[in-house]
């Protein structure tokens, strides 16, 4: 057997012919499996005093649900609240007071409370951008609605009436 022997594979020094793979398959060289994308997809616009964000791709999840490292929850965090700062860079906020609905879509139920709670850094950025504290000052109300599809977040920000 030579180094051009078809469906062979080199492990350090050795040669590994395709008979030796086939009753040993972990020996094969790992499979790349594809990547899920992580791209979002951002669009704004006006209509009338209100503004509505598309952001397709964006996935809100439950922190209270996910057992993972501090920093992980931190990354993923700072990833939506850049993610709605650049889109909204640049796009004046409506006049206060505004109402703020966020809906939520992904592929799995989630229930009420959790939505609220996975849309907090996105309520968060936009608070920031109309100038409020979502927590102290009534000017700023939102809503978080679900929806079943595609991972996305619809936002749509308009002054209250």
């Amino acid at each position: 057997m030579n180094a051009s022997t078809p469906g062979a594979v080199r492990i350090g020094g050795l040669l590994i012919p395709p008979s030796l793979l086939a009753i040993n398959p972990h020996l094969a060289a790992p499979k790349a499996r594809p990547r899920s994308s992580s791209a979002i997809d951002i669009a704004v616009q006006r209509e009338g005093a209100a503004v509505v964000l598309v952001a397709k791709g964006l996935r809100l999840v439950n922190d209270n649900n996910q057992r993972e490292h501090w920093a992980v929850a931190y990354r993923r965090a700072s990833k939506e609240r850049r993610a709605i700062a650049e889109a909204l860079a640049g796009v004046p906020a409506p006049a206060l007071p505004v109402r703020v609905e966020i809906i939520r879509t992904g592929p799995r139920h989630m229930d009420d409370d959790g939505a609220t709670i996975s849309a907090k850094h996105v309520r968060d950025e936009l608070a920031r951008w109309c100038g409020v504290d979502d927590g102290d000052d009534e000017r700023f109300v939102c809503t978080v609605v679900r929806a079943a599809g595609r991972y996305a977040v619809h936002i749509r920000v308009q002054p209250a009436r």
